[in-house]
């Protein structure tokens, strides 16, 4: 059989049975066969007319063939062998390992505040009568700031400046915030964005606050080295006001090539008389004033503010989760808007340069108590579903839950939450689609917990898909992911180089989780990277769908889209699992935002990373 596959089974076996760290100079990163660009090769896959334009290929810990370093004791035994003399395919069960201490991510999010010393109000500026604001925070993102070829991470905390950890290549982190040029604060952070603000291909990193009156722009240098110019560029959203910043999202709306910004801000208006929230769209002014914005909330017809259903007497805006992703699949991203107390919306992008409010004709908005938010074809019909998370409880007479909106196509959702059985789920925050035992199937994840009796011990919750169209059953227990936390932010992302995704979760007020995936290298992946020329640099709003074999179903996956939306962001790749088998996968389709160009790659090979420039038009 194919020497690869039995080292990664032999690794996979020798895993399990030294736990998830060995101590010592012999520790390793359970099922990593080589961690980092350093061991990487690259080649081109051919094109739809047989040229290799356009892309190249990368693939971690492999020698140049393609393959891991062959044992020289022979293969092992990987039981039962099928009629033609190969093993049988291993079935692959999602496990993880909590390692987060062992990675270097010991730091506590922060401290409980009580009256008179919350860091803002719920009712009102300067009372300091009710904390609960900062209580729904804790948030992570992913990417590489220092251009080393390592995800790194940032998380915000409830006091001083967010913590830049750097990938060390190894499975390990080290903080860098202070020597980055992430200066000290006396306020809380609260979500974190990373974008290239100015096509310059680096990553840039965007701070919203909770107690300040502004917001914080870092703008990378190239080296990894950081200088805060939020005021200058136009992106502060400084007021007089003190600020309850949620999550901020990334995406270029009006296809322009240059990335634009919402911002969200959970609060009531109690106080603040008509002076507009921070809920905003700053557009970036691209080539004339590059990484510069301007705010165009209203022009584009997408306030927020005072827009309850009903649910609460509480006129404000509750926006935790802000996204742009292509929900009707015409090319140009939506905006929407998770919130709470029944304020979710949906806004139609018109193309040019303007959105409409569809929520109520598109069937979504009937979450009462919308937190986190992401989207993902979990049913393989070629659009993007929208999953919502909740509070599982009764309000007012009115059952809450989750939503999980199914995309039936023409700007409409039917929602089947409860059927599908993914309704409870406890006081929901930060969710994902992602395909952890990488069978080429989305799987679904969300976290939970808040500091109500009912809701003290809760745990994250994973639905497997069994890849006919619908998720179940709940497994996070069984897959070692069940500790009772208060887990806010949730993000996935390849943390130790070996083809599988991670889980990071961001726990209010106590040290982060991080969950090593154990056994998805087993099965194979495909990461594809979008570099933008005509489209913005990072490739938000690329479309990317595989298929494994000719005429096989597909997977699609939107960069910035089909991502995890509470506080955070993952990494801005496209990661596909591709099950198990030894044909190169039959085809790779990229379709470019802003210049409509399509690239198709045929006979691409297994457990790479497909690096994709755009082509110039």
């Amino acid at each position: 059989m194919d020497g690869d596959r039995g080292l990664r089974w032999a690794l996979w076996l020798l895993s399990a049975s030294l736990g998830p760290w060995a101590c010592g100079d012999d520790a390793i990163s359970p099922g990593a066969e080589g961690l980092g660009p350093g061991g990487s090769t690259t080649s081109t896959p051919s094109g739809s007319d047989g040229t290799t334009t356009g892309a190249d290929t990368a693939e971690p810990g492999r020698d140049p063939t393609g393959h891991a370093d062959e044992s020289t004791t022979g293969e092992p035994d990987l039981g039962p062998e099928s009629t033609t003399g190969e093993p049988e395919p291993p079935v692959v069960e999602p496990s993880f390992a909590e390692v987060a201490v062992q990675a270097g991510l010991d730091h506590i999010h922060g401290e409980w505040h009580t009256a008179p010393d919350c860091l803002i109000d719920q009712i009102g500026p300067g009372q300091g009568g009710f904390c609960l604001p900062e209580r729904m925070t804790a948030g992570a993102a992913a990417a590489d700031y220092d251009g080393d070829g390592f995800v790194d991470l940032v998380t915000t905390r409830t006091h001083g400046r967010p913590l830049l950890y750097r990938n060390a290549g190894d499975g390990t982190f080290t903080e860098e915030g202070l020597a980055a040029g992430l200066g000290e604060y006396g306020w809380g952070t609260a979500g974190a964005t990373w974008f290239d603000i100015d096509n310059d291909g680096d990553q840039d990193l965007y701070i919203t606050t909770l107690g300040d009156t502004r917001y914080y722009l870092f703008v990378n240098d190239g080296t990894g080295h950081f200088t805060e110019e939020a005021i200058d560029r136009g992106a502060s959203l400084k007021s007089p006001y003190v600020h309850a910043g949620m999550s901020a999202a990334a995406g270029d709306y009006d296809l322009d090539g240059w990335t634009d910004l919402y911002v969200g801000e959970w609060r009531t208006l109690a106080g603040l008389g008509k002076v507009p929230s921070h809920s905003r769209l700053l557009r970036n002014l691209g080539p004339g004033a590059p990484g510069h914005f301007e705010d165009v909330t209203e022009a584009a017809g997408v306030v927020v503010d005072d827009v309850w259903i009903g649910v609460t007497p509480l006129a404000g805006t509750y926006s935790f989760s802000p996204s742009f992703a292509d929900l009707d699949g015409d090319g140009w991203p939506e905006l929407a808007t998770v919130s709470d107390f029944g304020c979710s919306r949906l806004f139609w992008n018109q193309g040019d340069g303007t959105f409409v409010d569809g929520t109520v004709a598109s069937g979504v908005g009937i979450d009462k108590n919308g937190m986190g938010s992401t989207y993902g074809d979990y049913d393989a019909d070629g659009d993007l579903d929208w999953f919502v998370t909740a509070i599982t409880d009764d309000y007012r007479g009115a059952t809450l839950e989750n939503r999980l909106y199914r995309n039936d196509g023409g700007r409409h959702f039917t929602e089947i939450a409860e059927p599908m059985g993914v309704g409870a789920g406890g006081w929901g925050w930060g969710t994902t689609f992602f395909d952890p035992d990488n069978d080429g199937d989305l799987d679904l994840l969300m976290t939970n917990g808040f500091y109500y009796s009912a809701h003290l011990a809760e745990h994250n919750h994973l639905w497997l898909n069994p890849g006919d169209g619908t998720l179940g059953p709940e497994v996070s227990v069984e897959a070692g992911m069940g500790a009772i936390g208060q887990g806010r932010g949730l993000m996935v992302f390849d943390h130790d180089h070996d083809g599988d995704l991670d889980v990071y979760v961001a726990n209010n007020f106590n040290q982060p989780s991080l969950y090593e995936n154990l056994t998805g290298q087993l099965n194979d992946w495909l990461r594809v990277r979008a570099v933008g020329t005509t489209s913005n640099r990072d490739g938000l709003g690329v479309r990317v769908t595989v298929r494994v074999t000719e005429g096989g179903p597909s997977q699609l996956h939107e960069i910035g889209g089909s991502i995890a939306h509470y506080m955070g962001q993952p990494e801005k790749v496209a990661h596909f699992g591709l099950g198990w088998g030894d044909d190169p996968v039959a085809e790779v389709r990229v379709v470019w935002p802003a210049s409509g160009q399509e690239q198709v790659f045929t006979d691409v090979d297994r457990n790479i990373e497909l690096l994709v420039e755009e082509p110039q038009p």
